[in-house]
């Protein structure tokens, strides 16, 4: 059995015929500052990328690699978005 997780970024709505369609929200994080631990991998990098694309200014955090920390700075500044 699959099972169906909620998308916190768009919205389900019922019709009458029981046909669903999805609308999707705009979600800003614009003028916020989001400390991401972790965020040179795995799960802290995707939330790290996506909250800049949001708007975020994302401070990266990693305590072990300094490198791979650049490296998602980098990435994240080459999509358009900001961090420090």
């Amino acid at each position: 059995m699959a099972v169906k997780l909620n998308d916190p970024f768009s919205q389900v709505h019922t019709h009458s015929d029981n046909q669903r369609s999805v609308m999707s929200h705009t979600l800003s994080f614009a003028g916020h500052v989001i400390l991401v631990t972790g965020s040179s991998r795995g799960l802290g990098l995707a939330f790290a990328q996506c909250l800049a694309s949001h708007g975020a200014e994302v401070v990266i955090n990693d305590s072990r690699k300094s490198e791979r920390g650049q490296a998602t700075l980098s990435a994240i500044e080459s999509a358009g978005g900001s961090g420090i």
